[in-house]
């Protein structure tokens, strides 16, 4: 069986969140999406757990037999936090040893990743792998110019309530919804 994670605040779920999830699910025979961030919310984390999950089951609700959305709490270390991942893989699949593989996104900059590489030898899986799906190549076309799809790009956006710019970021049905609380 192959398992993927993908840890993101997603906050909200935007064009690049979508693309890592959608490959994930077409590849893969199931995905965690782990919200990460759940505990806060500010301008910067405006959607509540409930939100940010409503945003995923919209867009890959005929896939909803190959995905599971976990909240995935903080802990006071990084190694304990590394171990709860564990934890709820393996509570959810039912097995002691799986192969898994994380996605992230630029491996240089990606904490959850960075952290994860660092205690993956606590890790009790048969196999651990890394995917990294690069955000340098994924724009949406503004104007007359192309603009980078960006959690940042997304929460300015939001503070500043330029719809406009939203709307090129989001997936029509994600808009939607945001539109419903701003």
């Amino acid at each position: 069986m192959k398992i993927w994670i993908f840890i993101g605040r997603m906050q909200p779920l935007h064009l690049w969140h979508q693309k890592i999830i959608t490959e994930s699910i077409s590849n893969n025979d199931f995905t965690f999406i782990m919200l990460w961030s759940s505990w806060i919310i500010n301008e910067y984390n405006p959607f509540t757990d409930i939100e940010r999950k409503n945003f995923i089951e919209n867009i890959f609700e005929e896939n909803k037999n190959k995905y599971e959305i976990i909240n995935l709490a903080d802990s006071e270390s990084d190694e304990k936090w590394v171990k709860n991942i564990e934890k709820i893989v393996k509570y959810n699949i039912n097995k002691k040893e799986e192969s898994v593989t994380f996605y992230g996104w630029d491996f240089e900059n990606d904490y959850a990743i960075k952290v994860i590489k660092q205690y993956e030898d606590i890790i009790e899986f048969s196999n651990i792998n890394y995917r990294e799906i690069s955000r340098k190549n994924i724009y949406a076309d503004y104007k007359w110019e192309k603009i980078y799809i960006s959690s940042t790009l997304v929460r300015e956006s939001l503070i500043k309530k330029d719809l406009e710019i939203l709307k090129i970021l989001l997936d029509e049905r994600v808009f939607k919804l945001l539109l419903e609380k701003i």
